[in-house]
């Protein structure tokens, strides 16, 4: 599949996908337990991060990248990539 036309799916609610290399990938829906790490991963990098400026860190967030299409659940973006 190509980026253009993962870009054309409809949205669904509660229907997460990601496009990697070209191939579409259904990612299942998180668990409770899972939310809970990733929110204490969050808090825990935004503490450090925040400390010096040195970035932000982001719960599930689209990102493209050339032909991808991914939602990594925690992402960390350093303050000269962000800007």
């Amino acid at each position: 599949m190509t980026a253009e036309q993962f870009d054309a799916l409809p949205q669904e609610e509660g229907r997460r996908r990601e496009l990697l290399d070209g191939e579409l990938i259904e990612v299942p829906t998180a668990i409770a337990n899972h939310n809970l790490i990733e929110a204490r991963l969050i808090k825990t990098l935004l503490t450090w991060l925040e400390e010096d400026d040195r970035g932000v860190a982001l719960p599930t967030t689209e990102f493209a990248f050339r032909e991808n299409r991914f939602q990594p659940d925690v992402a960390v973006l350093l303050k000269e990539e962000w800007a």
